[in-house]
C-alpha cells in the first residue's frame, strides 16, 4: 500500500534509530495484527543533545587517525538528515511489503516526551531495543521510566534474535485484566505458532477456568496446549525465571503493574531476554 495520512485510523508507532530499524517490532505485530484500518507511523530518533553539543564551540571529533577537529554543526545534519532517509526508506519498504498504509516522522528533542505525545491516540507503540540499549543505555533508560508512567493502550518492546523462540507467557495477577490480556496473548500465540503459558497471581486463581476458556477461543483450537501457572509472588526475577523456563518469544503484561513503580519495566526488560508487551486493560483495544 502507499503512504497516507489518514489520522483517523487506528496508528500503531514504530520508534526508529540507526541502531534499531523497527525489523523485530514489525515482526511481532504482523504476528497478531490485522493491517485493515491500521496505519503504521514510523518516528526516527535524532540525538537533538549530540546537535545541541555541536553548537557549542568547545565541540570537537575524533577522527580515527586520533586527531581532533573542530564538530561542524552542519555536516553533523547532513549525516543526521542522511541516516534519517536510510531509517525511511527501509520502514516504508518494510511497510508496504506488510500491506499497512504508513508514514514517517522525525523527532529531534525531547524525545521521551514527544513520543509520549504522540502516542497517546495510538492503538501501540513499538520500541525496538537490542542496540539503543548498547549505544544510548543511560538515555533509553530514562525514557523507558518515563513511558511506563503514561497511560498508554500499548507499549511493545521488541528484541531481535529472538525469533526462533516457541513459547509466549502472558500475567494475569487481577481479574480485571483478563479478558484483554487473554484475548491479545491468545491472538499473538495463535499468529506466532507460541505455546502459551499463563501466570496467575493470588488474585487471580478463581478465574483458572474464565483462562482457559478465553485462550481456547483465542487460539481457535479446542485441543491447544497451554500451560498455566500459579504464583503467590510476581517480580521480575519470578517472571524471568518463567520467561526462560517457557523459551518465551514475548511475555505479555499489564501495564498497570508497572506504574507503582515504573523502573519495574527496565527490572523485567533486565531479567529477561525476549520481547516485552505491556497492555492496559482499560485503553488497549481488542479485535477477534
Amino acid at each position: 500500500m502507499s503512504p497516507d495520512n489518514d489520522r483517523s485510523r487506528r496508528s500503531i508507532m514504530i520508534a526508529l534509530d540507526p541502531g534499531s530499524p523497527g525489523r523485530a517490532g514489525l515482526e511481532i505485530v504482523e504476528c497478531f495484527v490485522d493491517h485493515r484500518g491500521r496505519h503504521l507511523l514510523g518516528v526516527a530518533l535524532e540525538d537533538g543533545e549530540l546537535l545541541a553539543h555541536a553548537r557549542s564551540r568547545f565541540a570537537t571529533e575524533v577522527m580515527l587517525s586520533g586527531a581532533a577537529r573542530p564538530l561542524e554543526q552542519g555536516r553533523l545534519e547532513r549525516q543526521l538528515r542522511g541516516q534519517s532517509a536510510s531509517i525511511r526508506r527501509a520502514f516504508e519498504e518494510a511497510a508496504a511489503r506488510l500491506g499497512y498504509s504508513y508514514g514517517f516522522k522525525v523527532l529531534h528533542d525531547s524525545i521521551a516526551a514527544r513520543l509520549r505525545d504522540e502516542a497517546t491516540d495510538a492503538e501501540m507503540l513499538v520500541v525496538e531495543l537490542p542496540s539503543v540499549f548498547a549505544s544510548h543505555q543511560a538515555a533509553w533508560e530514562t525514557r523507558i521510566d518515563q513511558l511506563a508512567a503514561v497511560d498508554l493502550p500499548a507499549v511493545l518492546y521488541a528484541r531481535s534474535g529472538v525469533t526462533e523462540r516457541k513459547g509466549l507467557v502472558a500475567l494475569v495477577d487481577q481479574p480485571d485484566d483478563l479478558d484483554v490480556i487473554i484475548r491479545m496473548a491468545g491472538r499473538l500465540a495463535r499468529g506466532a505458532a507460541l505455546a502459551p503459558t499463563v501466570v496467575l497471581g493470588e488474585a487471580s486463581r478463581s478465574a483458572e477456568q474464565d483462562v482457559r476458556n478465553l485462550l481456547v477461543a483465542a487460539l481457535q483450537e479446542r485441543s491447544a496446549s497451554m500451560r498455566l501457572v500459579r504464583s503467590t509472588e510476581i517480580g521480575a526475577v519470578t517472571l524471568g525465571r518463567i520467561t526462560q523456563v517457557s523459551d518465551a518469544r514475548v511475555l505479555v503484561i499489564p501495564g498497570r503493574v508497572t506504574k507503582s513503580d515504573p523502573k519495574f519495566v527496565r527490572e523485567i526488560l533486565r531479567r529477561t531476554s525476549c520481547s516485552i508487551l505491556l497492555v492496559n486493560p482499560a485503553r488497549a483495544e481488542t479485535q477477534s
